[in-house]
């Protein structure tokens, strides 16, 4: 196999990961994925999977994940979709009032890495409708468990240099 940059030909790599009780671990931001269980596809420049299994906080979680190229940049994308219990995120997030949300939701959420992070920020987008979760706030911020309310988190982030958040509700 000619890995050396001074071969003639370029490599061409095709692969299948069989991942089963895999993990990860997000330090900066204290977050652990675990029970990992699927396959994903590799070359030498893409990524997929289509049905990757695991557990996040608490709750399962499907991931997907796709790679893209932008001219010489390539984007990697890693879509989530499953359940958050209140009382594990405001655990995970140290937050104080926790009382004051309870319940389970649906969510979606989408993380974007590019190769080149000085370039374009890391970006996640979190979306769910909050069905289920009972907020003890006053009007109009609270809202009972069966009345949806759309909701979005943007978080735009470039390691040792800014973080810019936006959430909708």
């Amino acid at each position: 196999v000619p890995l050396s940059s001074k071969a003639n030909q370029s490599v061409k790599v095709k692969g299948l990961l069989a991942i089963n009780q895999g993990s990860f671990f997000v330090n900066e931001w204290d977050l652990q994925a675990s029970n990992l269980k699927g396959n994903v596809a590799f070359t030498e420049n893409s990524v997929s999977s289509q049905s990757l299994m695991g557990t996040m906080l608490g709750k399962p979680v499907e991931y997907s994940i796709s790679s893209h190229e932008h001219g010489n940049e390539m984007e990697v994308k890693i879509q989530a979709k499953g359940t958050a219990d209140a009382a594990e995120i405001t655990n995970w997030l140290k937050l104080a009032q926790h009382d004051r949300v309870s319940g389970n939701t649906d969510y979606q959420a989408e993380l974007s890495v590019y190769s080149d992070l000085n370039k374009h920020p890391l970006r996640l987008d979190i979306a769910s409708s909050l069905t289920g979760l009972d907020i003890k706030l006053p009007a109009p911020l609270g809202k009972a468990p069966e009345v949806s309310r759309a909701s979005t988190l943007s978080l735009d982030w470039v390691p040792d240099k800014f973080a810019q958040c936006n959430f909708r509700y």
